[in-house]
């Protein structure tokens, strides 16, 4: 049987996923389950700071769409929202380990002895308090949210039909967020059971242990928390 993986990620990035995918010989579904909104709240002064942090892709679009200034440092979480910043015209990047935890800990040390203002650029829903957990060791961060993702209210009868006829056999989970509403939509429906023939790929086990909330018929989760990783540990699988 043909593998299909079931891609919930926003749709630029689903994309270029699917793509991706296509090159290591597997098919893909593209099906969003956030609508993005943007936000348009009062935008500082850019001069007014010397570092941006941002903890996704979208935290960089938002910025780049938002601010003109290409030359201000930025720290991003890891490789792919690098790729992102230098696509936007970015060239001051500095790297984090794929975890927003991990990133601040480097903040932390680079700027230890700074008085220098940052700005953390985000969306609504955030896990991780990064403001608090700067702040506490004496930086002076300001947190501007430029956008939202707000789930969908049901899973399409196509996307359904698609994963009980076995058509879809797989999904892949980029966030415990994706996951959770994921599993929530699938309670809803009364399909919560089509798990068990599904098989799940995460990027970290953080996302692997809110998808394990269901019994699916085998979950994986890629060695590092990148992209990248997965796609690696896909073409090991099925090729």
């Amino acid at each position: 049987m043909e593998t299909n993986l079931l891609i919930l990620r926003q749709r630029d990035d689903a994309k270029i996923l699917a793509s991706d995918l296509k090159n290591i010989g597997l098919s893909s579904s593209v099906y969003p389950i956030f609508e993005f909104v943007e936000f348009a709240p009062k935008l500082p002064r850019i001069n007014d700071f010397s570092y941006i942090i941002t903890s996704s892709k979208n935290g960089i679009r938002a910025f780049a769409k938002k601010f003109s200034s290409r030359d201000v440092c930025m720290y991003v979480v890891g490789e792919g929202s690098a790729e992102e910043a230098y696509k936007k015209g970015f060239t001051n990047i500095r790297l984090g380990n794929n975890n927003i935890i991990e990133l601040c800990e480097q903040i932390k040390s680079d700027l230890s002895q700074s008085s220098a203002n940052l700005l953390y650029v985000c969306g609504e829903n955030q896990k991780y308090d990064v403001v608090t957990a700067l702040s506490f060791n004496g930086l002076n961060v300001k947190k501007l949210v430029l956008y939202d993702f707000i789930p969908i209210s049901s899973l399409s009868e196509g996307v359904l039909k698609k994963i009980e006829n076995g058509i879809i056999n797989g999904v892949v989970f980029f966030s415990p967020r994706s996951a959770a509403i994921f599993l929530n939509l699938l309670k809803k429906a009364g399909k919560d059971n089509l798990t068990e023939e599904l098989r799940a790929f995460c990027i970290s086990r953080n996302i692997a242990k809110e998808v394990n909330r269901l019994n699916w018929k085998m979950s994986y989760v890629s060695t590092k928390s990148t992209k990248s990783s997965l796609i690696e540990l896909l073409s090991y699988l099925y090729n």
